[in-house]
This record gives structure tokens, C-alpha cells and sequence, in this order.
């Protein structure tokens, strides 16, 4: 590659599943196409990822993404970009981040990072001049976030810079976010959950590394004719006080929400200098700015609380007003201290703050009962009980676990009418930015590729004088000619202006301060290309299409994204600065997909807009017939615009339906406590199930003699009475010890047996199929294959098992592998039955055709659960399919919080439900502590307040 000013011309791919990392050099036409950052990140997404991946999946991929300008000598040119499939909205994710993380991976060797796959133990990554290694975090996982910085820095040196998630990003909280420099944050979308998903802790950086600047006369000059403006004006004010200069002017002029985006200024929020600059400078202890700004709009607070002394970051603007008006709380030292829970612990200030005046909204409206309040008040104003929420969610704890994903996921698992109350776009609580105000943003918060979001389009609009959109191409007369046209254009040139802004790793405070012109001359300098104006508005809309096709690919329309009524003024409000204004945003909709070239219902850009931006020959929209495994959220999982079978054919095989998996109560010999596994299995069975399925799901399987294997077998078929079919798993790693077991089975009356292949050792594709063909000659009833990566190794493709179902007695699989595009493949390559092995999956995969579900750990619970859930999908009762679809994920969620121990945690909770005592396991994990035990109580009885006895809606 021939060198290139402000590109290191190198990429890191990391594959934590394998432990695999690889070195890649970029081609130039590549970056010229998408600069960098986001948009460098879309396209490789795009292309890397395959269409419907689970956000918190393995094949989902993070990146960490720096611009031409990050770490140069350009203005204000810190900033890198996060990237992935956002868990919280289930399309394109992007979060943008200042101080020295993004110059300090380019100086480390690598214009970009990309993360695949889930390590199986806690992992950081650490890339030193250019070498990368995976290094464990055992001792880093559950520190917050300046914990973790402080280690890694004591670790690896001074200049170490660091990116890393919190306790809430292990959790998988959905408005998780990722930290560097001790609160700098890349905040929306949720990629924190992303991270944590991967058990990626934190990613250290250090070098020096520095790029190329083609042409150094040419940047000196730029900047000493852009310095003054920086000191001075808006320049003066940001350094003074940071954004925090403008909160009480937008609260006063109607731009900043107040109560949940019900209130008004003054009546609902008189003290909106509270939050301003000035009331924030009186604990300043020193200023601070990010890598190569010239503005330093950063500032630390000290301030003391109950006894304790707090350091902080100054909260920004959309802070001051997210924990501020949002929630109509004046305390400043509240709010202070809320910005530095979510610094600490690596929450997205704005979901948080919208999530408690949503919260709040809730209170005064009766949703919440008084258990899961636990004692909390949550009134307007106050500031203690937010604080003290806000640390329920970081914890997961009572209502802060349903709070902890955003308003979305909370709505859906509240009801009660809660949905009236949760403020967001797609998914993503909205920043504080009314468009009853700057009716542009009405428009980006449904249009962005990342919907709900004020960064990247609405603050280019109409607001500006005409004679400076003209820079952009934008038509002055139009203002007056057609209005609406005029406010489209804008809208249109400004977002492909300002994702290369965003694309190159600039700040946005550089409109205000140095106008438009400042993006492409910097680029051109710095890089050497003849890059102007012309061709940085094509590269920026170059790259908010490929944002949006991968959106698109992924099943998400921002056609059908709808915008809360009250945001827009439906009603309007009745008093202050926007007092009976509504936002009427079809028609600028449809003005801006005139522009842009857009289909009108489908969102997709035309044939001869993709060939003008050479991405014709890209597209490839073909999505699985289900997004995304929503295995923590199930907000979108029924896409109105797909069409989902409403009718359900029993399978081939004479098994079908609900297959539970029963838990064994062992003693402390570890010989089956038969006085309660026989009321036990009554239990299972009366609850609808149409199956049972033996020696699988716990894993205790593979610890046992063959001898108790056959007694356990024995005594389930016994017991069940042929009141419900069974069947045996018989895998082992032998293949004829796996026979013997097989023929035992059919010699005792199973109805079929089910086989993993050998998990010791990886068989390769012709090993697999001898395995399953000559256990299937051996005997005389049907074999089902157990597919289950996560404990074999082994990930069957569907090529090898169609040859395997060639055998006519092979006729069923369980497909664990938690993958519903995968799972769709199986389903039309294999003719075979597929069951669904997970039951956060199970709506999902009866949508695509699954046989049934064989359920494991929810089941035992609640085995009543999967089977109305299977009911209420074959009447077609598709909205009642998906409300127990959320109850079972709630199990899920709490069981989850056990992970390390989750068959005591399962076992404790049987005995919860039934009474029954399951005993010890015999796999020989730590039993749970008193502690555990005490959350899981806590835990599972807030299920029972819910209704999941029974499996009520």
C-alpha cells in the first residue's frame, strides 16, 4: 500500500472464540470510499457480518474505529468511533468518543480494531507497538471502570489508554456503554452490553506510532487561521464552561425536555440556571482537554457528599438535562453524582436519566407495586431517589434489573400501560433535543441509521443561516420558494457533511467554531487526496447508505421507526416557549426521500442512487426470515413487515411439541432420591408437557457410570407410565458404549434416543457421519442428533447432517447452537426435524419452521411456560406467543445471574417453585453462598408476583 498521511494502513482482527488475531492492510480506494470511523466500520460490518446475527452473539462484531484526522495535528481531532450490531435497537450501532483512546490505538499500530466471537473466560486485549496479545481478566472482571483503567496503567506504563466496560456491561444491560480516560464516553447504542457479551474487559493501547502528514505547511496554515475562532465566542464559552454554557439558554427557549417530555418552562422547571456553566464552575478543580482540541471544554468537579469526597468529570449538557429536567431534578450535586455512577460504571448518561424520568412517570401513574419499589419514592424532583435507583440499575437489583436495558425493554416487560410513558425511537431513549423546537431532529430521530440519536444529521439544518448551507450545495432562494424542500436539502447535505466530520475523528464542535470548509481541507492536507467539498458530501452520503442498507438487511425500516407522540406535540403543550406547536414530519419525510432517492414504503435507496455511489454491486438484502436473536430482549422479535407462519404442522417424527428435560434429585451418595422425583415428574408431566427427555440439559450425563445412566433411565420410563413419549440421551465419547446405551434404551421402551457426538475429541465431517449411521444400525427406533457447540466443539453444517438424515431411522436434531439464521438452514438444508434447544429462542424458531422446542433449564422451572407458548403460536396468537416468549427470557435473565453455578441456581429454584428438594449436584460445582441463595430468593419471587406460576400473560 503506498503510504497515505493520517492512516497507519493496518486493521487488527480479533476472533476471541479462537484466540486468533490478524494483521490487514486496507486499500486505499477502500478508505477514500468511507474515511474511517463509522463509516469504515458499516462496510466492514456489512460485509463480515452475516445478516442476522445475535447482538450478543459470537458472530456479532465490535469495533473500535479512528479517522485520517485522530491523532493528527488537525483541530479537534481526538475522536474514534465504536461500532456493531446495537442489542438495544436491533440495527446499525455506532457511539463516538473523545479524549486519547482513539489517537493512542493509532499510535499503537492500527487504524481499527474488529472483535468476533465470545471468549470463554474474561479477556482484555493489550496492543503495544503494533503487537497484539489476549491477556486473561479474571482479576479485572466486576471492577468498575476506573479500577480497571488504574490496573492496566499500573500494569502497563504511563501512557497506557484504555477502553473498558463496568459492572453493567458484564450484566449485558442494554444502555451499557464503553468508558476510556476515566469517563469519556462512547455511550449510545449499547455496545457495552456488545463488549461484555464477548467477555472482553478492556482494550490497552500503547506507542508511538504517529502517521503520516502529507502536507505539514498546509495543516500549520489551517490552523493558525482556525486558532482565534477557538478562543473566542462560542470557543470561549465551551472552554469556560463546557456545553454546560448553553443548558439554561436551550431549557429557557423550549429545545430542552422537561418531565419526561410532558413539562414546560418555567412552570414545570423555574430553576433552569441550577444547571447551568456558572453553577457548575464553583467546584471546578482543573480544566482539561482531549488529544489535540485547542478548545478544552473538559473540566474535573470535587465536591464532598454525605462525608465522602466525589471526582468527576463536569457533566455535558445532554447530562445536565437526562438527569436534570428530564426527571424536573434541580439538585446539582444529584445530578453530579449520577454522572459519576454511570463514569464509574459505565452507563449511557442520556438512556439512564430517560429511563428514571420514565421511572418517575411510571411512580405517579400507580405502574410499579409496592414490592418492586422496595420502599423507593420515586417523585418528580427527587434527587436521592433517582441516585438510589440509578444504582439499582448498575447493580441489576429489584427494579433497577428491568431497568437496567431502557425504556423499550422495561414497557414490554412491565405493561400496565407503561408503554405511554417510555420516550424512544427504535429502541433508543432520545436526547435532549425537541423538535418542537428544531423540527429537524423529529426528522433524524426516525431517519438516522441509528434511530433515536442527535449527532448525526439534525444539528445541521434549517437552524443555520442560509449563507452558510450554501457551502453545503443548499439552495437559499428555496427558503422562501418551498420551504419544505428547503428544510430536506438542508437536512440531506448536512448529515453527509457531518458523517465525515464524524468518519475522519473530529469533533462537532468545530461547525460552531470553524463553519464547514474546515472537514475537507483538513482531510486533504493531512492525506495527500484532492478532496473537496464536492467529494466529501458524496463520502458522507456514501456512508450514511451503507449504515442504512446494513439496517436494512437486518429487517429494520426507519419508515416504521415511530417518533412518541408527545415528541412531536401530540397533544402540544399547553404553556411555554413551544406552546401549541405540533410537528407534522410526513410531509418533510417524504420531501427528504425525494432527495436522497429513496423508496417511499420500503426505504431503499434506488438502483442508479447505489451505482452513483458505487455500492450497486454490494447489496445484498437478503435477511433470515428473523432479524436478530433477541436472547435478552424480545422488543422486535415480531416484525410486522415479515410474514411468520400462524399455523403450526406437527412434525414427521412421532415426537413433537414441548420436550422437557427434567433436573435429577440426587442424594449424598449421589443415587436418585426417587421420593421426589416422582412427584416431581407428575408435576412436569400435568403441566402440559408432550415429552421428556432424559439424561440431558444439566450435564450431570457426563460424569456418570453407564450402570447409572441405565438405573436413571429405568426409573424415568417407569415412572412416566406411558403417559408421555420419552427419550434417552445415550452420547458418550465411545462409540460403542453409545450402542450399548442405545440398545438399552429401546430394550426398555424409549420411544427415541438422542446422541451428542464425541466431546472429548473432534470428529471431522466423515467421523460424524459414520458416528450417527452405525449407532442408527444398531438399533430399531428413531436417533435424533444433539447439536451442541458450546460442549463438543463440534458445529454440524448443514451439508454433513443432510448426509447423515440419508439414514431413515435419523429423522430429528436439537440444534443448541443458539443461532436462529443458522437455526433456519437446518430446518430447509437438512430434512430433518429441528428442535430449538434454547427456550429464548423458541418463538423465533417455530416462526421458521422448528419442530418443537426441547427445553432445559426455564422448562424445569416453568414447564407450563414453553407449552402455552407453543399453544398460543399454533391458533396464530402471535401477541400472546410473544408475551410468554418474554417471561420465559426473564427466567433467563435471573438465571443468568448465576452463570458459573447455574444448575444449583436451577435445582434452588425447582425447590422455590414445587417444594421439591433436588439435592446436590453430582458435576461437582461450588454449592451457591448464602448470599446467592438469598438474591435468587429475591429473584424468583418477583417472578411469582409477575405471574409466571402458571404462565399467565
Amino acid at each position: 500500500m503506498v503510504e497515505l498521511g493520517g492512516y497507519v494502513g493496518r486493521l487488527l482482527h480479533v476472533d476471541l472464540g479462537r484466540g486468533e488475531l490478524t494483521a490487514e492492510r486496507p486499500d486505499e480506494a477502500l478508505l477514500r470510499s468511507f474515511i474511517g470511523g463509522y463509516g469504515l466500520g458499516a462496510r466492514i460490518l456489512y460485509e463480515c457480518m452475516p445478516a442476522g446475527a445475535d447482538p450478543l452473539g459470537p458472530d456479532n462484531i465490535l469495533g473500535f474505529v479512528t479517522g485520517p484526522l485522530t491523532g493528527t495535528p488537525a483541530l479537534l481531532s481526538g475522536r474514534f468511533c465504536v461500532v456493531g450490531k446495537s442489542p438495544l435497537t436491533g440495527t446499525w450501532g455506532d457511539a463516538n468518543s473523545g479524549g486519547k483512546f482513539g489517537p493512542g490505538l493509532k499510535f499503537a499500530g492500527y487504524d481499527a480494531l474488529f472483535v468476533s466471537g465470545v471468549s470463554e473466560e474474561p479477556v482484555y486485549l493489550l496492543i503495544e507497538e503494533g503487537q497484539a496479545t489476549l491477556r486473561s481478566a479474571e482479576d479485572l472482571w466486576g471492577l468498575d471502570c476506573i479500577e480497571t483503567e488504574e490496573m492496566l496503567k499500573e500494569r502497563h506504563g504511563k501512557g497506557t489508554e484504555v477502553a473498558c466496560i463496568g459492572p453493567p456491561g458484564e450484566r449485558l444491560a442494554l444502555i451499557s456503554c464503553i468508558i476510556t480516560d476515566r469517563g469519556r464516553a462512547a455511550g449510545r447504542s449499547g455496545l457495552g452490553a456488545v463488549m461484555g457479551s464477548k467477555r472482553l474487559k478492556a482494550v490497552a493501547v500503547l506507542g508511538t506510532q504517529k502517521p503520516a502528514v502529507m502536507n505539514q505547511e498546509r495543516v500549520k496554515e489551517l490552523r493558525a487561521e482556525h486558532l482565534p475562532a477557538l478562543r473566542s465566542g462560542a470557543g470561549e464559552a465551551l472552554h469556560t464552561y463546557g456545553t454546560a454554557a448553553f443548558t439554561q439558554m436551550q431549557t429557557t427557549i423550549g429545545r430542552t425536555p422537561i418531565k419526561n417530555w410532558a413539562g414546560w418552562y418555567p412552570d414545570d422547571f423555574p430553576n433552569a440556571q441550577a444547571l447551568d456553566g456558572p453553577a457548575l464552575s464553583r467546584f471546578e478543580k482543573r480544566k482539561y482537554a482531549c488529544w489535540g482540541c485547542g478548545v478544552g471544554c473538559g473540566a474535573e468537579l470535587e465536591w464532598q457528599e454525605d462525608g465522602r469526597t466525589f471526582r468527576d468529570h463536569r457533566p455535558e449538557y445532554e447530562t445536565l438535562a437526562a438527569f436534570g429536567t428530564y426527571c424536573a431534578i434541580d439538585d446539582l450535586r444529584a445530578v453530579m453524582r449520577m454522572n459519576e455512577i454511570c463514569n464509574r460504571n459505565g452507563l449511557d448518561t442520556i438512556s439512564a436519566g430517560a429511563t428514571i424520568a420514565f421511572s418517575m412517570e411510571c411512580y405517579e401513574n400507580g405502574v410499579f407495586t409496592q414490592d418492586e419499589l422496595d420502599g423507593l419514592k420515586l417523585e418528580w424532583g427527587d434527587g436521592r431517589a433517582a441516585t438510589e435507583l440509578l444504582r439499582r440499575m448498575v447493580e441489576r437489583r429489584g427494579l433497577g434489573d428491568v431497568l437496567a436495558d431502557g425504556v423499550r425493554c422495561a414497557s414490554e416487560r412491565l405493561d400496565r400501560g407503561s408503554e405511554a410513558y417510555a420516550i424512544h425511537a427504535g429502541g433508543q431513549e432520545l436526547p435532549a433535543h425537541d423538535p418542537r423546537h428544531a423540527s429537524a431532529y423529529g426528522l433524524l430521530y426516525q431517519m438516522s441509521p441509528t434511530p433515536g440519536r442527535h449527532t448525526q444529521g439534525g444539528m445541521l439544518s434549517d437552524e443555520l443561516p442560509p449563507e452558510m448551507l450554501a457551502a453545503l450545495g443548499v439552495d437559499p432562494n428555496l427558503q422562501d420558494k418551498d420551504p419544505l424542500r428547503y428544510k430536506a436539502q438542508a437536512y440531506a447535505a448536512g448529515t453527509a457533511w457531518l458523517n465525515v466530520l464524524n468518519a475522519a475523528g473530529l469533533c462537532q464542535m468545530g461547525l460552531l467554531l470553524m463553519g464547514f470548509d474546515h472537514v475537507p481541507q483538513y482531510v486533504a492536507a493531512v492525506t495527500g487526496w484532492e478532496f473537496d467539498m464536492a467529494e466529501c458530501l458524496e463520502a458522507g452520503e456514501r456512508i450514511e447508505v451503507m449504515r442504512h442498507l446494513f439496517g436494512l438487511r437486518e429487517g429494520h425500516n426507519p419508515l416504521e421507526v415511530e417518533v412518541p407522540s408527545r415528541v412531536l406535540g401530540r397533544p402540544p403543550l399547553e404553556s411555554g416557549p413551544t406552546a401549541g406547536v405540533t410537528l407534522e414530519l410526513d410531509e418533510l419525510r417524504s420531501a427528504y426521500l425525494r432527495i436522497v432517492d429513496w423508496d417511499p414504503k420500503t426505504a431503499m435507496p434506488s438502483g442508479a442512487r447505489l451505482a452513483r455511489l458505487g455500492l450497486d454491486g454490494l447489496v445484498t438484502l437478503e435477511a433470515p426470515a428473523y432479524g436478530y436473536d433477541e436472547s435478552l430482549t424480545v422488543s422486535a422479535m415480531l416484525h410486522e413487515r415479515r410474514e411468520a407462519p400462524t399455523t403450526y404442522d406437527r412434525p414427521s417424527s412421532a415426537i413433537g411439541g414441548v420436550i422437557v428435560a427434567p433436573l435429577l434429585p440426587f442424594d449424598e451418595k449421589k443415587r436418585l432420591r426417587e421420593d421426589v422425583f416422582s412427584p416431581y415428574l407428575d408435576a412436569v408431566i400435568e403441566a402440559g408437557s408432550d415429552a421428556l427427555y432424559c439424561l440431558g440439559t444439566s450435564q450431570e450425563f457426563a460424569v456418570m457410570t453407564l450402570e447409572q445412566r441405565r438405573t436413571v433411565a429405568e426409573t424415568m420410563m417407569r415412572l412416566a407410565g406411558k403417559r408421555v413419549p420419552v427419550v434417552i440421551h445415550v452420547g458418550t465419547n465411545a462409540l460403542d458404549q453409545t450402542i450399548e446405551l442405545a440398545r438399552h434404551a429401546e430394550d426398555i421402551g424409549a420411544d427415541a434416543v438422542y446422541s451428542v457426538p464425541p466431546y472429548y475429541f473432534t470428529l471431522d465431517d466423515r467421523g460424524l457421519i459414520t458416528y450417527f449411521t452405525e449407532l442408527a444400525e444398531a438399533i430399531n427406533i428413531p436417533v435424533h442428533v444433539y447439536d451442541i457447540p458450546s460442549m463438543t466443539k463440534v458445529k454440524f453444517s448443514p451439508a454433513v447432517l443432510a448426509e447423515i438424515a440419508k439414514h431413515p431411522r435419523i429423522t430429528a436434531m436439537k440444534d443448541s447452537s443458539e443461532n436462529v439464521t443458522r437455526f433456519q438452514l437446518l430446518v430447509e438444508q437438512t430434512g430433518l426435524d429441528v428442535y430449538q434447544g434454547s427456550e429464548a429462542l423458541q418463538l423465533a424458531s417455530l416462526s421458521v419452521g422448528a419442530a418443537g422446542c426441547v427445553c432445559g433449564a426455564v422448562g424445569a422451572i416453568f414447564p407450563e411456560l414453553p407449552v402455552k407458548l407453543l399453544d398460543a403460536f399454533k391458533r396464530g396468537d402471535l401477541d400472546e406467543a410473544l408475551k410468554v416468549q418474554r417471561k420465559l427470557i426473564s427466567v433467563l435473565r435471573l438465571l443468568l445471574g448465576f452463570e458459573k453455578n447455574v444448575l444449583h441456581a436451577v435445582k434452588a429454584c425447582i425447590q422455590l417453585r414445587w417444594g421439591f428438594e433436588m439435592g446436590r449436584d453430582i458435576v461437582g460445582y461450588t454449592p451457591l453462598s448464602k448470599e446467592e441463595l438469598e438474591r435468587l430468593d429475591r429473584g424468583f419471587k418477583k417472578l411469582l408476583v409477575e405471574g409466571f406460576a402458571g404462565g399467565g400473560s
